[in-house]
């Protein structure tokens, strides 16, 4: 198991004991601002982003990601990535494609995304999506999901295909918006995805969409009224939240 904490990236063993500890500098004055990690699809480097070093200036160029050896801690590759002091969170593609997604959530600044690798020679780091376009669901053969941050609107885009845009007001009533920004592929046919009358709204519709064309296949009917958190795990699940209380959902 790892976990990336503010100021370390620790590898544990089976047994609960510490294999290896990677020390890296805090976010100071950045309490919003977490690191993440995960393992390449090949299971031989761990990826984690963290706070870069300080330059002579006293300021910061970047957050960085870099690429640890899985089994040791060495450091085999560093990237300075153009966030700084993100909430990162990375997605593995369904198919063990060799990249992952790294989305970096910077609040008012917006979101940046990038397809991250594992290579020969360090890490490469592609650039995905804009500030107001979030890459935030992965899916078979490279394809993502975008929602802009107002919610108006859901592109489907893959290498080699044309972009698929879905806006919100030709499938749902009047002034409703896509929120939660958690749409992403229940499996290789459908993608889940939640609507509301606001951006900010506690409860809201969660509907199914064709995972190629973004058609409206059904409305999820839960037992009682559900949040606007939803989050696909690609295997004909998902999950949603009810106060303290994780739920996991399948059978549609």
């Amino acid at each position: 198991m790892a976990i990336s904490g503010r100021e370390t990236v620790t590898v544990y063993e089976a047994d609960g004991t510490v294999r290896w500890e990677h020390r890296h500098r805090d976010w100071q004055h950045s309490p919003g601002a977490s690191g993440a990690c995960t393992p390449d699809p090949a299971g031989r480097v761990l990826l984690a982003t963290m706070a870069g070093p300080l330059g002579t200036d006293g300021l910061s160029a970047g957050d960085v990601c870099r690429a640890l050896d899985l089994a040791t801690g060495d450091v085999l590759g560093e990237h300075v990535l153009p966030s700084r002091a993100a909430a990162y969170e990375f997605q593995a593609f369904p198919d063990a494609r060799p990249e992952v997604l790294l989305t970096a959530s910077m609040g008012q600044d917006g979101t940046l995304c990038f397809l991250i690798t594992s290579t020969a020679a360090g890490i490469d780091v592609r650039a995905t999506g804009t500030v107001t376009e979030a890459c935030v669901g992965v899916g078979p053969e490279g394809a993502l999901v975008i929602q802009d941050i107002g919610g108006g609107y859901l592109t489907r885009t893959q290498d080699g295909t044309d972009d698929v845009l879905l806006e919100a007001g030709h499938v749902l009533p009047e002034g409703w918006v896509f929120v939660g920004y958690t749409p992403g592929f229940v499996d290789n046919e459908r993608i889940l995805v939640v609507a509301a009358e606001e951006q900010w709204a506690e409860e809201g519709t969660h509907l199914l969409l064709d995972a190629r064309t973004l058609r409206p296949l059904a409305e999820v009917e839960y037992p009682e009224a559900s949040g606007v958190s939803a989050v696909p795990l690609g295997d004909g699940t998902w999950l949603t939240v009810d106060g303290e209380t994780v739920l996991r959902w399948s059978g549609v």
